[in-house]
């Protein structure tokens, strides 16, 4: 598969030579492990003699010269990695030539390599001239997409050939360039061209549903529970959210429960901070997709962790810390960088063994116990924020960013 530009872009030709590296230094401890194989066996079985001793050490003798022909496939496994890491890295070099060359020239090239002339605004003359330019440096471009192509496919094809006595060639390329990484996928770029892609998320859990019996211990704690809710519900309304997550967790359906990242973001200066930190990162993502010569396109991001904590009791009762990505649509013109961006709040609303509520002392664990005996279901927290940002390139922190129109939501 032909690789796009920025993906090609991305790929960092270390990773291919530390793995050629890696493989290298554990054929020469197999080939090492091999001969003391036959060493210990000689040592331990000196002075045995007649047809059994000699059936065991050609045993031995065929393990050590196994074990050797596995080294020596490793040894040329890493000697291939190393030339298609060399060979790849070149051909890297030269797109990103042609590329900068293009834009250098006053043409646009997408993700894909095609070159675009733009508009005869400037006269005839000129526009012909860039038209033509654009065909050559398309042809250009795609040719050297193709031969990286070709370079990974051969150096596949090598390494296979090359490691013909082991049960797993294709494990040895895990190094190699990944050039289909795709929207939302971990690893690589934290920033790539495709639709919004919710990445892989794993949650921690510290109680285990359903797996106790109630006592009437338990029966008197939930109604006493429920009474603090009720009651909570009358006199702290400002505790809004995290009152309606905590009903949904004695709801026991375990349904995801969506919450106004909007209002959150009005409310709480710590959820404000995570959301224009990550409004921040996903522009250096864009910039870094535009540099490879996209002007039009969608991207979607890997998910990170807040680093500021919610600082009213309303929502770090509702999400405390959290996970957040973004996607957004992107559109260069001229130096003029347009992104829509929507960043998405992730989380997952359960207890947690040996901590304790900030602003009531309560323990985690006297909640967590109705999920142990299966009164009440943890459950996903998700929430969106939309926001048009415009800038400059190479001045990001001078953008203005704005609610698009079409967003009506607000808090409460």
């Amino acid at each position: 598969m032909r690789p796009t530009i920025p993906v090609l872009v991305g790929w960092n030709p270390g990773a291919m030579l530390g793995e050629a590296a890696k493989l290298t230094t554990a054929a020469a401890a197999l080939e090492a492990s091999a001969d003391d194989l036959m060493r210990d066996f000689d040592t331990t079985a000196a002075g045995w003699f007649g047809d059994a001793a000699d059936r065991a050490r050609e045993r031995v003798g065929g393990e050590r010269t196994a074990l050797v022909t596995l080294a020596d496939a490793w040894t040329a496994g890493a000697r291939v990695l190393d030339s298609g890491a060399v060979t790849i890295a070149n051909l890297r070099g030269r797109v990103v030539d042609l590329v900068t060359a293009a834009q250098n020239d006053g043409l646009q090239v997408d993700s894909e390599g095609g070159v675009d002339a733009g508009s005869a605004s400037d006269g005839l003359i000129e526009w012909i001239k860039r038209v033509i330019a654009a065909a050559q440096f398309a042809f250009a471009i795609k040719q050297a997409l193709a031969a990286v192509d070709q370079a990974d496919r051969d150096t596949a094809l090598a390494l296979a050939t090359a490691t013909g006595g082991t049960p797993d060639p294709a494990a040895m390329l895990e190094g190699a360039p990944a050039l289909a990484e795709g929207a939302g996928e971990p690893g690589g770029e934290p920033y790539v061209i495709g639709p919004p892609t919710r990445p892989e998320i794993t949650w921690d859990e510290d109680y285990i549903y359903n797996s106790e019996d109630a006592t009437f211990d338990d029966w008197k704690a939930a109604a006493a529970w429920k009474a603090k809710m009720a009651g909570a519900r009358l006199l702290r309304w400002d505790l809004d959210d995290s009152l309606d997550a905590y009903g949904h967790y004695w709801s026991n359906t375990g349904d995801t429960f969506e919450i106004d990242y909007e209002e959150a973001y009005s409310e709480d200066e710590g959820i404000r901070a995570n959301v224009d930190e990550e409004i921040g990162r996903a522009q250096a993502g864009a910039e870094t997709l535009i540099s490879s010569g996209n002007a039009e396109f969608s991207m979607s991001g890997d998910a990170f962790p807040t680093s500021a904590y919610p600082v009213t009791e309303n929502w770090q009762k509702t999400v405390g810390g959290y996970q957040q990505w973004s996607s957004a649509d992107v559109t260069v013109v001229g130096n003029t960088v347009t992104m829509t961006v929507t960043v998405h709040a992730e989380d997952y609303y359960n207890f947690n063994r040996g901590q304790a509520d900030i602003a009531s002392g309560a323990p985690d664990d006297a909640n967590g116990r109705f999920t142990e005996i299966g009164w009440a279901k943890p459950f996903e927290t998700t929430g969106t924020i939309t926001r048009t940002v415009t800038w400059e390139l190479g001045s990001a922190d001078e953008a203005t960013v704005v609610k698009p129109e079409s967003d009506s939501r607000g808090g409460d």
